[in-house]
C-alpha cells in the first residue's frame, strides 16, 4: 500500500490561483480565513493536507508542550 501526502499552504494556492476572488472560488474557503494565512510561507500557523485545511491553535500550557516534545 502507497501513502501520497499532498502538501501545500494557502500562499502557494494564492500565487498559483493569481488573485484572492479565483481562489475562494476554487477552494470555498472564505476571505478572511485567506486573508489570515496568506503570509503564512513557512506553514507555521496553517498548512493544507490532502485538500484539508489544518490551523495550528495554542490553547495548551507551556507543560504541555513539554509532554509532546518527550
Amino acid at each position: 500500500m502507497s501513502l501520497i501526502c499532498h502538501v501545500t499552504s494557502i500562499p502557494a494556492l494564492l500565487a498559483k490561483a493569481g488573485s484572492m476572488r479565483k481562489l475562494t472560488t476554487k477552494t470555498g474557503l472564505n476571505t478572511m480565513t485567506i486573508l489570515k494565512f496568506r503570509d503564512d510561507y513557512n506553514c507555521e500557523r496553517h498548512a493544507i493536507i490532502n485538500g484539508r485545511l489544518m490551523t495550528w491553535r495554542e490553547t495548551s500550557s507551556a507543560d504541555f508542550k513539554e509532554f509532546i516534545k518527550e
